[in-house]
């Protein structure tokens, strides 16, 4: 029996806020926009100090509401940063998979490491995989994949490699589901920029994509950056973020449209977990 399920994903690029390394602070001082945040920064003071990329609580407050689980990818660096972030999301139930990095997708022996670390700060199996900038050597990056252990990859955007949408889950080698994108919140932040009425029109579109997906009765994985849901009150915000003004609000609209419309709202391993067809790979 087919199912409208909305798959909700998130990929974690960084936890440390961008000023916490030198390096951070030489990119801010090259880029005149950002002196007087920076300065402030500097100063301790509080609006500047604000990490933006710990949205955490809020995202999963928010999908509690609506009772909906998601999949944070968690990045193979900085892991002694990185460990009390992806132990507090695993503890709230919430599943924690690899977002692969540093060329792992035409690397077997990375792809292990990273995967063997992140189960050691788990505690517990990682099952899926997404590449970092959807980067992916079809079948290649698939076959090194099943072999490091993974269940399931969620790197294929379909709008990048072909004219049709992949609407359900499909094997992509012998042994390795791909679950596919449907859009994430980068597809639309110009949008909100360059148009008048931005966050309607942003919206309008990402409802045409749910409806596609609903009336297909498909898998619509939506991927919402973690830095989308910072405060865009935030003087960090207006200096870094600007463009993703408003997407807090387009992410809590997908997840009232789901509420009604879909038959779940959960994260990979659970959309894993319930495909009972699934067709073979195309390759």
């Amino acid at each position: 029996m087919k199912m409208y399920v909305i798959c909700l994903s998130h990929d974690i690029d960084a936890v440390e806020h961008p000023y916490s390394s030198p390096r951070g602070l030489l990119r801010s001082a090259a880029r005149p926009g950002t002196w007087g945040l920076l300065l402030n920064y500097l100063t301790r003071k509080p609006s500047a100090r604000s990490n933006p990329y710990d949205t955490f609580d809020k995202i999963l407050d928010l999908e509690k509401r609506y009772r909906a689980k998601s999949t944070f990818f968690a990045p193979p660096v900085n892991w002694e940063v990185n460990i009390n972030y992806v132990r507090k999301l695993r503890d709230s139930g919430w599943e924690v998979a690899l977002h692969a990095a540093g060329g792992s997708h035409v690397s077997v022996c990375k792809l292990v490491e990273q995967k063997e670390i992140l189960e050691k700060i788990l505690g517990s199996e990682v099952f899926g995989v997404r590449q970092h900038r959807l980067d992916l050597m079809i079948p290649r990056t698939f076959e090194f994949e099943r072999a490091s252990g993974f269940k399931y990859d969620s790197s294929y955007f379909p709008p990048r490699y072909a004219r049709e949408r992949m609407y359900r889950p499909f094997v992509a080698v012998e042994g390795l589901v791909e679950i596919p994108l449907a859009f994430m919140d980068s597809d639309f932040s110009e949008m909100t920029l360059t148009r008048s009425n931005g966050i309607e029109r942003t919206w309008k579109r990402i409802e045409r994509i749910l409806e596609e997906y609903r009336r297909n009765e498909g898998v619509c994985t939506v991927l919402w950056h973690p830095h989308a849901f910072y405060d865009e009150k935030n003087d960090f915000h207006k200096a870094y973020y600007t463009h993703f003004k408003g997407f807090t609000e387009l992410y809590e609209r997908i997840l009232e449209y789901g509420s009604r419309n879909s038959d779940k709202m959960c994260g990979c391993l659970e959309v894993l977990r319930s495909s009972r067809t699934l067709k073979k790979s195309m390759w």
